[in-house]
């Protein structure tokens, strides 16, 4: 299948904030005009939730962040504004 063959691999230290940002993902809200992003409430309450120490959740917080504005630019972007033609598959 073309499409998996470009599925960029995942660094094994990236897993668990990988699945983080896809747990975190339904906390954010919805309005008229789409996805918003997720509240840094939500990140700081995983986090506590998690252990994650608190040396790490600066890092932490970033990489959600990243992805986040990732995921919401490419939620945004119109069909046609894709050179494939492919519909959104990130998850």
């Amino acid at each position: 299948m073309p499409a998996l063959d470009e599925k960029p691999a995942l660094y094994p230290d990236l897993q668990l904030d990988y699945e983080a940002f896809w747990f975190l993902s339904d906390s954010r809200r919805f309005t008229m005009g789409g996805a918003g992003p997720i509240p840094i409430s939500e990140i700081h309450h995983y986090a506590e939730m998690f252990r994650i120490p608190l040396a790490q959740r600066m890092s932490f917080l970033r990489k959600i962040k990243a992805m986040d504005r990732a995921y919401l630019k490419f939620s945004q972007s119109k069909p046609d504004e894709e050179s494939s033609g492919r519909k959104h598959n990130l998850h």
